[in-house]
C-alpha cells in the first residue's frame, strides 16, 4: 500500500460516514462499531469529537457520550498500517498527532478512563518514554493547578482579602467560610463537568466533579502547608501561636480553591481538566 492509497482510504472513510450516518441510522451504525474496520472507527472518533459535525449533532440530540467509542476506536489505532516501512512510519506520525487531539479531548471532559485508551495507542506506535511521562502530568489537573496557585496569590496581594480572613479567625467565624467555600467549590466543579460534557447522566457528572473537588484540596493544602511553613518569611503569617497559624492558613487555602476555580471556570474558555 502506497501513501496516496493509504490517504484515499482514510478519505473514502470519511465520506462513507458522511454520506451514511445521520440520525435515523446513528443508532444501529453505533451498535456495529466493534466489527467496523480502523479507517471507519478512525473517521467516526474524528467526526464525534468535533462539535460541527452531524455525528456529534447526534450523540448531543439523542443525550449519549461518545466517549467509549472514541476509546474503542483509539485502542484500534496499530491496526492496518502499511506494510511497507517508510509508509507505516509516516501513518505512525500521523495516527500519534490524531491520538493527541483524541488525548487532548477526552482530558477536556475529565474522561481520564477513556483517556487511558489513547495513551495505551500511544505506547503501541512508538511513542518515546520521555514524552510519554510529559504527556501524562496532564492527568494531574495543571491549569487546576496554575488556578489556585493564583487564588493564593490574589489572597497575598490583598490587604482586604487578608484582613477578612484574619477577622473570620479571631471572631470564630471560620467554619462559615470554609463550608461555604467547600460547597461553592463543589457547585463550580459540577459546573464546569456540565458545562463540558452536556446533558449526560447525573452520577458521572457528580463523580467527575468529586474528583475534580477533591484534586482542587489537595493542591490548596499543599499550599497551607507552605504557608504555615513559611509563613515567618512571609510577612509573618504563620506567627502567634501554632493553632491561629493553622487557622489562617487553613482560611487560606479555602478561599484560594474557590478563588482558583472560579478565575479558571469564568476567565477561559479552555477545560480544566485540559492540557496546557
Amino acid at each position: 500500500m502506497t501513501l496516496e492509497q493509504y490517504d484515499a482510504r482514510l478519505a473514502e472513510a470519511e465520506a462513507r460516514l458522511e454520506e451514511e450516518v445521520w440520525d435515523g441510522t446513528f443508532a444501529s451504525s453505533r451498535q456495529q462499531l466493534a466489527n467496523q474496520d480502523f479507517f471507519w472507527l478512525r473517521a467516526w472518533a474524528l467526526a464525534s469529537s468535533k462539535s460541527a459535525s452531524k455525528l456529534s449533532h447526534s450523540y448531543r440530540k439523542f443525550e449519549l457520550n461518545p466517549e467509549a467509542d472514541i476509546a474503542t476506536a483509539c485502542r484500534r489505532y496499530d491496526e492496518g498500517l502499511p506494510p511497507d516501512p517508510i509508509v507505516s512510519e509516516i501513518a505512525q506520525a500521523m495516527r500519534r498527532h490524531e491520538l493527541r487531539y483524541f488525548w487532548r479531548y477526552l482530558l477536556g471532559r475529565h474522561a481520564h478512563q477513556s483517556a487511558r485508551a489513547a495513551d495505551h495507542a500511544f505506547a503501541l506506535l512508538g511513542e518515546p518514554w520521555y514524552w510519554r511521562l510529559w504527556r501524562l502530568k496532564d492527568l494531574l489537573y495543571p491549569r487546576l493547578f496554575l488556578g489556585i496557585f493564583g487564588g493564593f496569590l490574589l489572597i497575598y496581594t490583598s490587604s482586604e482579602l487578608w484582613g477578612f480572613l484574619t477577622f473570620l479567625e479571631r471572631h470564630w467565624l471560620r467554619d462559615w467560610l470554609r463550608g461555604a467555600a467547600s460547597i461553592a467549590t463543589f457547585l463550580l466543579a459540577i459546573a464546569e463537568v456540565q458545562r463540558r460534557v452536556g446533558r449526560l447522566d447525573v452520577g458521572l457528572i457528580l463523580r467527575r466533579a468529586w474528583t475534580l473537588t477533591w484534586v482542587s484540596f489537595v493542591y490548596g493544602a499543599l499550599g497551607a502547608v507552605l504557608q504555615f511553613q513559611m509563613g515567618e518569611h512571609l510577612g509573618g503569617w504563620g506567627g502567634g501561636s501554632y493553632a491561629h497559624g493553622a487557622g489562617i492558613a487553613a482560611n487560606t487555602m479555602f478561599l484560594a480553591v474557590m478563588l482558583g476555580m472560579v478565575t479558571q471556570l469564568f476567565g477561559r474558555e479552555e477545560s480544566l481538566g485540559e492540557p496546557l
